[in-house]
């Protein structure tokens, strides 16, 4: 939040990150590694990437990222993943509404399926 309210290269977001990168004992992040606000937030994800491994919360930061196409789809044209035999569509990104919360309510003008489901 720090970051995206505006980039501050010694600001409080820089000091909070590194709290966290101290404590796993790695080497500050800096202006120099992350000189914009872009290159800061790429810098959260991958912390959080990293933090948060087999906690299943990456799929949400994709999402939020605004990446996850072009991130499932380079994962899946890997020759170890079906060499692009599969490929994530844009209407993927949400999930479909389940049959039953749509059956239970059938008024179309307040609940219908997302689209592409």
């Amino acid at each position: 939040v720090l970051n995206e309210e505006g980039y501050n290269s010694n600001g409080e977001a820089f000091t909070i990150i590194n709290q966290v990168r101290s404590r796993a004992g790695l080497s500050a992040l800096t202006s120099a590694k992350a000189p914009n606000q872009s290159a800061f937030r790429s810098a959260i994800f991958q912390e959080r990437r990293s933090e948060f491994a087999c906690e299943y919360l990456r799929w949400f930061d994709v999402l939020r990222s605004g990446n996850a196409l072009t991130i499932m789809n380079n994962f899946l044209s890997r020759a170890d993943q079906g060499s692009g035999k599969y490929q994530m569509k844009d209407y993927q990104t949400i999930f479909a509404i389940p049959q039953d919360e749509l059956n239970n309510n059938p008024d179309t003008k307040y609940m219908w399926q997302n689209p592409g489901y």
